[in-house]
């Protein structure tokens, strides 16, 4: 496991540090399909090897910091997409999938895992106060305590399944 204190030392040296492309996009461009909702977030329960695969791909292009597959995987987004079953299995499944791409693609390197939070989430709908408005937005009309909750959700499933350290996606 890369630790984050390893990779502050090497920014405060000032060595390059390559982080990977785009994860949607890429299993996009792979040919996985997206949900209309939760975009690639359910692929972690859906097509494991496909998010296994992708991640290996950056890490052998040179990736040093992989990027879970979580951009879109807080509890109102799965569940408007149907998967609110799902929330602790497909969050703590995209750090077990990033944890195999690295043990098989990193050929020794320090190789850190992101968990990938997003700045957008499910809206609520000012008409009815009823989370699903929009598939994301930017001012979602949640409260700050339910901001904490879906965070702290994600954020403690992450950590528990091992992810380095996280970061905020716009």
């Amino acid at each position: 496991m890369a630790v984050y204190k390893d990779l502050k030392a090497r920014l405060d040296r000032g060595d390059t540090i390559i982080h990977d492309a785009a994860v949607s996009t890429e299993l996009q461009s792979m040919g996985v399909p997206m949900d209309f909702v939760a975009w690639s977030g359910p692929t972690n329960y859906t097509h494991p090897s496909s998010v296994v695969q992708m991640h290996e791909r950056h890490i052998r292009a040179g990736s040093d910091i992989i990027t879970t597959n979580t951009w879109s995987t807080l509890r109102p987004t799965l569940e408007r997409a149907g998967y609110g079953d799902f929330v602790r299995e497909i969050n703590s499944r995209a750090v077990h999938l990033a944890q195999k791409a690295r043990e098989r693609a990193s050929n020794g390197r320090d190789i850190y895992i992101a968990g990938s939070l997003s700045s957008h989430i499910t809206g609520r709908d000012p008409r009815t106060g009823e989370i699903g408005f929009g598939a994301f937005s930017s001012s979602p009309q949640v409260s700050v305590a339910e901001l904490e909750q879906y965070y702290g959700e994600v954020t403690g499933i992450m950590a528990e399944a091992g992810v380095d350290f996280f970061i905020v996606e716009a």
